[in-house]
């Protein structure tokens, strides 16, 4: 999964983020509380968890007290995690 920062986020924390490839990718795992591995440390977090764990690592001062991390994550070519849910819902839907 890649991390699609707001172009707010690109400005504040881009250099960072860029200064390592690792930190704008993380792998899904089927963990509920916790499904994402992050490349760059290799430990697990929330969606929106780790939104904030980036910004805290970046250093940004003026980050945002809260986050939709799930809008955040994408899979390039499919869509953020919750395009992907909406799709799935609607397959469910079709098919109930």
């Amino acid at each position: 999964m890649r991390y699609n920062p707001t172009s707010t986020e690109v400005q504040a924390i881009g250099e960072w983020l860029n200064s390592d490839p690792r930190r704008s990718f993380a792998t899904w795992t089927n963990d509920r509380r916790k499904p994402l591995l992050w490349e760059a440390d290799k430990e697990r977090y929330s969606p929106s968890g780790l939104v904030t764990h980036i910004w805290r690592q970046a250093n940004w001062q003026e980050a945002w007290s809260a986050v939709q991390g799930p809008k955040q994550w994408e899979i390039p070519g499919e869509g953020t995690l919750v395009e992907i849910a909406e799709q799935l819902w609607r397959q469910v839907l079709i098919e109930e």
